[in-house]
């Protein structure tokens, strides 16, 4: 069994939401897409370019592998927790929207610049459970 996580990326269209599907690590997501912004920072004012260098810093070496990693467009192919993470670098924003299997993607939690995403995940997860629970109430 994995540890299944969806990582969305907006396109420079605005309109699309590029989707990869890790199955391993979820419990890490936020350090993973942390690393993957700082490595793409040099080009957060080129969306394609920042798309494909912080997709490529998740991936890492195992491009060539055929197990592991899905992409798929506006469509969240499978995931195990309660909320996924979306990159936007023309907004320069990563924003957490609850997530369940039934209803996919649903309604804002909270939002980070990149800057702060990079330089703080302990505070980003922080934030997002508390939005989690708030919301449950």
């Amino acid at each position: 069994m994995g540890d299944r996580f969806t990582f969305g990326f907006v396109d420079d269209n605005g309109g699309d939401t590029i989707y990869l599907y890790s199955h391993y690590d979820g419990q890490n997501a936020i350090t993973r897409l942390a690393h993957a912004l700082q490595m793409a920072e040099p080009r957060w004012n080129d969306v394609s370019y920042g798309n494909r260098i912080a997709i490529s810093n998740i991936i890492k070496d195992e491009w060539t592998i055929t197990t592991g990693y899905g992409l798929s467009v506006n469509q969240v192919l499978d995931h195990d927790y309660p909320y996924v993470l979306v990159t936007d670098f023309a907004t320069g924003y990563v924003t957490a929207y609850r997530y369940n299997h039934e209803d996919g993607v649903g309604d804002r939690l909270c939002w980070f610049r990149l800057e702060l995403f990079c330089s703080n995940p302990v505070l980003v997860k922080t934030t997002i459970t508390q939005q989690l629970l708030h919301t449950e109430e």
